[in-house]
């Protein structure tokens, strides 16, 4: 029969079946009985006998016995039992108590997991040296691994262990409040502790709820509330503390020192005779009345300032408080900048832990996002002249969880969006070599730029899982189909786009040797063209696809996330890629299901590489003419090789235009009587002709000088007289030999390029699409063979674009096929040369990824999210000082000493071809260096004929059946 486990009888009274919760009561009461009673669930006890048993003034009497070393009252208990009356895996460690884990959150239960606890609190044992520190090293003792035992604690009690504090009044044994009924426990001691917490921690950020749970980690349940803690502060501070309501803190905390008690102080002192000594009061006295004024300015650590107060001189000088700003400019009386700043370091030297100087912010970001040093930053921060850079850090993966995966603030449906993506390659400095970064870039372009409301970056702890939630998820790539087997090469419809400005080129080849100086072409378009244009674009970095870019899985997943993103927005996705790429991608677009997304896409090849082929397909032709011999007389040998390959676009573009100028006038000495030698001007020309020349160059001249633009040149009968009476005696010269027809045909090649860069800066769809076709001759007689492929399928889907997508068809009219970075009408750039500037080259500057940030994942994430936020901060400083890395508003080539340069070298090419003349009467092709001449197998002045005939050969061919070349007749 079941009996009682307390009184151990088994009678007519009902019995109750212990449950967890009623167990463990009655074990709790045997502990402070200091009994050998121990249940488990399942046994039975007498309703009375648990109830006097666990009753606190039965448990407080036993207890008063004890002590007293009086007979022990053990209402029958058993004197045997089954364990220890102390069990690792229920009781706290430190208290003793069992502990439960449907305690409040002060009270949390946590259990033992390393073996560095056990060591760390055996050292506090010996430290305490105290009853308690005896009691947990005999239980430690006891077991030799807690790990192992399964050890477990509360994190109140594990506290006040290792601060040296007792036990937690909660979890005391001490029996004497119990004892005495009814009287209140009395809190005034911790609250006197709590006091003290906040005068040795005045200079840090505090708020109330912070300080109401140290006091529960003392007294638990029985602390202040938030409402009860700030109404006895400000009755024990008064007028020296402030408290700034603030949602979710119950206020924040501020200590100060009122100048009414520090004026006091300085008065109340007996007057000392030593003047020296005197200053010093005064001195000390002026430190203690800023320092008060310094604690009372309102912090804010939520959130990073914006780059509006960072710009703003008034509002920087707005953060120091008034005080510090009569002391400061007394000593700094001419700059109210350095003032600013330098009382901010002072703020934040007085107050390191709970202010963030904006100047001391934006200098440190500033100076990380250009240069990428964090050397300079502990150095300057060591200082205290810029914030740290674990705050830097900070800041940056703030901005990054701020900026997200691909936001674009005040995006609009008539704004024009574009993707580009590029191969981001870096071979990084390994001991063997391998685990170099090959990847997939991206940005994007919004056009136009949009001014909206700036949004505040908050600050926060970010952890690794939040920044790499902004990374894309690679999607492998599986063949649907074969349908870019069938895709065939289009017929290519003539072109009746016309060049409207065209006689304003030819005007400026005629005049150049006349007019000295005269800025260079690009200088003389910049200077005079002001049409209308979209606006400047802004630019945002997305995250980087770590794969091969040549891996189709790498090109798909571009696509798809393009697409994605083009779909939030409610716009046609368009995807801009070089060569390689865009024929890859054509192919999986093609291959790709009817009704998929990636079917209505609009894929672009980059303009810029387009350009840079072209470039070596000049080369390619020219090869062996003596023209690489006439490029060595203005650059260096080993240059020249780069130029006539098209990979040093600047130089080349620069070389090819002085080397026409000087054609143009080789060409004028031979239409006219005579001429001076040192400069190839006429001297005894056709009056006629030399009469219509004169008008023309006043007309020019007016049009330099901003009387005329260039429509009203372009319309004006002298200007079109003079440039048909000259273009027809200069087709007629250049037939005349081979020779000259070669170099005929490189003034044409010449006449594209700069068509199709005035169409990309300018913004021309019609134009670029007219330059593309020209170029296409050129590309297939080259051999350019990849370039030639994709190029007329480029051509082609771009001629198809107003019935297959109007809408974006409408916005390329615009000008917004191409990107501006500055706010300039001839400024248009080509989509994939952004890419370039802005990531590629963002990333091996100073300040970039590749100089020694590291390119884990991570990394790449945080810096390629955060930048815009960095660059924001950048150009807020850039501001604020009124200094700028940005480009002047005058064309380099404008300048004086651009223009001398360029003119000497125009005289030393055109006294080299004057002395070897390739427009001489010499019916055979030759070198006009070395006079070797050719076979008469030898065509390559004929080469836009030959490649016009590939071009047309091509129609009706399936893209991946032909060889080009076969095509050769």
């Amino acid at each position: 029969m079941d009996h009682c486990v307390i009184c151990q009888k088994s009678d007519d009274q009902p019995l109750i079946c212990l449950r967890e919760k009623g167990s463990n009561g009655i074990n709790d009461a045997s502990r402070k009985r200091e009994d050998t009673l121990l249940t488990i669930v399942g046994q039975y006890v007498h309703k009375k006998c648990r109830e006097s048993y666990v009753n606190p003034f039965n448990i407080a009497k036993v207890k008063i016995n004890l002590n007293k070393d009086g007979p022990r009252e053990t209402l029958n208990t058993p004197n045997l039992r089954s364990q220890e009356q102390f069990d690792f895996k229920t009781h706290c460690l430190f208290c003793g108590q069992i502990a439960r884990k449907d305690r409040k959150r002060t009270c949390e239960v946590y259990q033992v997991r390393t073996d560095e606890f056990q060591t760390k609190i055996l050292d506090i044992c010996k430290l305490r040296g105290d009853n308690w520190g005896t009691e947990v090293l005999g239980k430690i003792k006891s077991v030799n691994d807690l790990h192992a035992a399964d050890a477990i604690y509360h994190q109140t009690c594990s506290s006040n262990f290792r601060t040296m504090k007792a036990i937690p009044s909660c979890f005391s044994n001490d029996l004497d409040r119990a004892s005495k009924r009814g009287r209140p426990y009395n809190k005034e001691d911790h609250f006197e502790e709590i006091l003290e917490y906040l005068n040795a921690h005045q200079d840090e950020q505090v708020s109330v709820n912070q300080l109401v749970e140290r006091m529960k980690e003392t007294c638990c349940d029985e602390a202040f509330t938030s409402f009860h803690m700030k109404q006895r502060l400000l009755k024990h501070y008064k007028d020296d503390i402030i408290i700034v309501e603030k949602y979710g803190t119950g206020g924040i905390v501020t200590l100060r020192d009122t100048a009414k008690s520090i004026l006091n102080d300085f008065f109340l002192r007996p007057l000392d005779k030593d003047s020296e000594e005197e200053k010093n009061r005064i001195i000390l006295t002026a430190a203690k009345l800023i320092k008060s004024d310094i604690r009372s300015v309102p912090v804010e650590r939520e959130y990073y300032p914006s780059t509006d107060t960072l710009s703003s001189g008034q509002k920087n000088l707005d953060f120091v408080p008034k005080g510090l700003q009569h002391f400061l400019r007394e000593l700094i009386p001419e700059s109210q900048l350095k003032m600013t700043s330098i009382g901010q370091a002072i703020m934040q030297a007085s107050r390191p832990r709970s202010l963030i100087a904006p100047l001391q912010l934006g200098l440190a970001v500033q100076l990380h996002h250009n240069f990428g040093s964090r050397f300079l930053l502990d150095e300057l921060n060591h200082l205290g002249f810029c914030s740290s850079y674990a705050e830097v850090q900070k800041f940056e993966s703030s901005a990054a969880i701020s900026q997200g995966l691909l936001k674009i603030p005040g995006y609009e449906e008539t704004d024009c969006l574009q993707f580009i993506a590029d191969n981001v390659d870096h071979n990084i400095g390994t001991l063997d070599g391998k685990e170099t970064f090959h990847g997939m870039g991206i940005v994007a372009g919004i056009t136009p730029m949009k001014e909206t409301a700036e949004e505040r970056i908050r600050r926060t702890e970010t952890s690794t899982e939040e920044l790499l939630a902004g990374k894309i998820n690679i999607k492998y790539y599986r063949t649907q189909s074969d349908d870019v087997s069938k895709v065939q090469f289009g017929r290519l419809v003539p072109l009746p786009t016309v060049d409207t400005t065209m006689f304003l080129d030819i005007v400026y080849n005629i005049a150049w040797p006349l007019k000295s100086p005269t800025p260079g072409w690009s200088g003389m378009w910049q200077m005079t063209y002001n049409a209308t244009y979209p606006g400047k674009t802004s630019i945002v970095f997305l995250s980087m696809i770590d794969l091969n870019p040549s891996d189709p899985s790498c090109i798909y997943t571009t696509m798809e996330f393009v697409a994605k993103q083009s779909k939030t927005y409610g716009s046609v996705p368009i995807l801009t890629f070089d060569q390689p790429l865009y024929w890859k991608a054509f192919e999986i677009r093609a291959n790709e299901e009817y009704g998929s997304d990636l079917k209505k896409m609009v894929l672009r090849l980059g303009g810029f590489h387009m350009m840079m082929s072209f470039l070596g397909s000049m080369g390619h032709i020219m090869q062996g003419s003596g023209l690489q011999e006439v490029l060595e007389l203005v650059y260096a040998a080993n240059t020249v090789p780069h130029i006539l390959s098209g990979k040093a676009v600047s130089r080349a573009t620069r070389a090819h235009m002085l080397v026409e100028i000087a054609l143009h006038m080789l060409a004028q000495s031979k239409f006219d009587t005579s001429q001076d030698e040192s400069t190839g001007t006429s001297l005894n020309p056709n009056t006629e002709d030399q009469n219509l020349k004169t008008r023309a160059l006043d007309i020019f001249d007016r049009f330099l000088s901003g009387d005329i633009d260039t429509d009203a040149l372009c319309n004006m009968e002298a200007i079109k007289l003079c440039c048909n009476r000259y273009m027809t005696d200069l087709r007629s010269l250049i037939e005349s030999t081979p020779t000259a027809r070669l170099w005929g045909q490189y003034m044409e090649m010449i006449r594209i390029l700069k068509t199709f860069i005035k169409a990309e800066r300018t913004g021309n769809l019609e134009l670029h699409l007219k330059s593309v076709r020209d170029m296409l001759p050129f590309f297939a007689s080259s051999g350019h063979n990849l370039y030639t492929k994709s190029s007329y399928i480029y051509l082609t889907e771009m001629l198809n674009l107003p019935e297959d997508h109007p809408e974006i068809y409408a916005k390329f009219k615009e000008g917004h096929h191409i990107m501006r970075r500055s706010a300039r009408a001839w400024a248009g750039l080509s989509t994939d040369l952004i890419i370039e500037q802005v990531l590629t080259r963002s990333l091996k500057t100073s300040g970039g990824l590749t100089r020694g940030r590291g390119m884990s994942e991570t990394q790449r994430l945080q810096w390629t999210l955060s930048m815009p936020a960095c660059s924001k901060v950048s150009d807020a400083m850039f501001d604020l000082t009124g200094s700028s890395y940005a480009s002047s508003e005058q064309h380099k080539v404008t300048g004086q000493t651009r223009m001398k340069r360029d003119k000497e070298d125009v005289m030393t090419i055109f006294s080299f071809l004057k002395e070897r003349d390739p427009f001489a009467e010499i019916d055979v092709l030759r070198n006009i260096e070395t006079g070797v001449t050719s076979e008469a197998s030898v065509n390559v002045d004929k080469a836009k004929e030959i490649g016009e005939s590939i071009i047309r050969n091509m129609e009706g061919q399936h893209i991946h059946h032909i060889r080009l070349r076969d095509l050769f007749k």
